[in-house]
């Protein structure tokens, strides 16, 4: 499908902005780049599609309505675009942060700027510091047995995998393709709990403003919390051979790129592309 740019017309020329007076399929975008960009005025040429937006929200309903069940009420999607051009950026062309931003519950709650636990979505990142910093390989064996890990405050941390069942020797391979909770956080203890904290807030983790051992070993699960932006963009970082890129919005009235981030290296190429191939995995 053909991604066509979004025009934000005027948006930012009046300081009395209301979202609730207009009518758009891309308000949370539009709120969010307002409050991140304070001090942009006039017409925003941004990469946004309304098409996509529209389809992505159509799409979610769509989930929702078999997902009722199991009381999952709401949803959102990010959607970036890999650079296929020498410009290395990458670009925002959906963010939809609820399924109805008029709807009375929790509507108005960009969903996809919240932090929120970040469970398992961190197990890429250690299982690619492991293969880079201790030679690790998909083909490295771990245990998926009881353990104990003793805290900072002299408390003992045993993590358990969701089923509460251990499937002994395990690769790397089948750790993270199945998401083992107890191989990622041994893996965790090895590379330092202290390192995997100071390794996250050099990728964007900002918001982590208490020291690591507030966040413990359950870091390696997911207590350091995190945003749906946030991870789209270190996954889109995974997917460009290890190189996590700035997220570009578009341009400005004068023609200047409106963009955060940096370029960063999160792991090398050869880890990066294995990470890709296991999480291919069915």
């Amino acid at each position: 499908m053909k991604i066509e740019p979004y025009i934000l017309k005027a948006l930012f020329s009046k300081s009395s902005y209301s979202y609730f007076q207009k009518e758009s399929k891309t308000i949370h975008f539009e709120t969010w780049l307002a409050k991140k960009f304070p001090e942009l005025t006039g017409d925003i040429y941004t990469t946004i599609s309304q098409n996509l937006n529209d389809k992505i929200e159509a799409i979610i309903n769509n989930e929702l309505a078999f997902l009722k069940e199991f009381n999952v009420n709401n949803g959102s999607v990010i959607v970036l675009k890999l650079p296929t051009t020498d410009d290395k950026k990458l670009s925002l062309v959906a963010m939809v942060g609820s399924k109805n931003f008029h709807g009375k519950i929790h509507g108005q709650i960009n969903g996809s700027i919240v932090l929120r636990n970040a469970g398992s979505t961190l197990k890429p990142l250690i299982y690619g510091l492991a293969f880079d910093k201790l030679d690790y390989s998909p083909h490295s064996m771990l245990k998926d047995i009881p353990i104990s890990i003793l805290t900072s405050n002299n408390e003992s941390y045993r993590p358990k995998n969701y089923d509460l069942e251990y499937w002994g020797n395990l690769t790397a391979r089948e750790s993270l393709a199945c998401s083992r909770n107890i191989p990622a956080v041994s893996l965790a203890n090895k590379i330092g709990f202290e390192k995997f904290y100071s390794y996250l807030k050099s990728i964007g983790f900002n918001h982590l403003q208490n020291p690591p051992e507030y966040y413990g070993p359950g870091i390696a699960l997911g207590t350091a919390r995190s945003s749906l932006l946030i991870l789209a963009r270190i996954y889109a970082g995974i997917a460009n051979k290890g190189i996590m890129l700035p997220i570009y919005f578009g341009k400005d009235n004068k023609g200047q790129p409106v963009e955060i981030g940096n370029k960063y290296k999160i792991m090398s190429e050869k880890s990066s592309y294995q990470i890709t191939h296991i999480l291919a995995d069915t």
